[in-house]
């Protein structure tokens, strides 16, 4: 017997990284650091609306960029789309 099923992901409950942890030496850009809406589940989903995260590193002084040649500085604060399920940042 085969059975077609539909998997819904539910609601948004976590916010994760989709790499690993990265060490950048001063004055030199990160490669692609992306994080992840899952439900409780893991499965991938976008959040409900538009959300706002607040992002800082431990040493206060990291600047957060929006594209891979460092040129866009984003401040402290990442959005994540209600129509995608990651945020990308460097």
């Amino acid at each position: 017997i085969n059975q077609d099923h539909t998997i819904v992901p539910g609601p948004p409950t976590s916010v994760s990284f989709a790499n690993p942890a990265r060490t950048v030496e001063a004055g030199f850009c990160s490669e692609r650091l992306e994080l992840l809406v899952g439900d409780a589940f893991g499965n991938p989903v976008p959040p409900v609306t538009d959300a706002t995260l607040s992002i800082a590193a431990s040493d206060g002084i990291t600047q957060f960029f929006s594209d891979s040649s460092c040129s866009t500085d984003i401040g402290t604060s990442l959005t994540l789309s209600s129509t995608l399920n990651s945020a990308v940042f460097y």
